[in-house]
């Protein structure tokens, strides 16, 4: 069966927090700064989403085809934008993280 992968890098942006990682608007599990969350999947369409609060990620439409789905998960925000901070957690939401997805399938 179909492996997720979703792999978070080590950040000093939230870094004592977990993301909560939904998988077709289930949560899955949580992953700590600089870890790795495995989870099976059945191949076909999936919708996959971080959260951390009421902030995330956009949910992002996939295809799982492979043996394996490699995601990565990440704060979106750079040095110039956490200077707009407030901006990401009150308009931007849905923003504040990024999910990018490597390998064979593409997000």
């Amino acid at each position: 069966m179909p492996q997720l992968i979703v792999r978070r890098p080590s950040s000093t942006v939230d870094m004592i927090r977990r993301y909560k990682i939904l998988l077709d608007g289930v949560e899955i599990g949580t992953i700590k700064n600089n870890d790795e969350l495995r989870y099976e999947i059945e191949p076909g369409p999936h919708v996959i989403q971080a959260k951390i609060d009421w902030c995330g990620s956009r949910a992002v439409e996939f295809e799982c085809r492979s043996d394996e789905q490699l995601v990565t998960v990440r704060n979106s925000t750079n040095v110039l934008s956490r200077i707009l901070i407030l901006f990401y957690i009150t308009v931007y939401w849905n923003g504040y993280l990024k999910i990018e997805a490597h390998g064979q399938d593409t997000l």
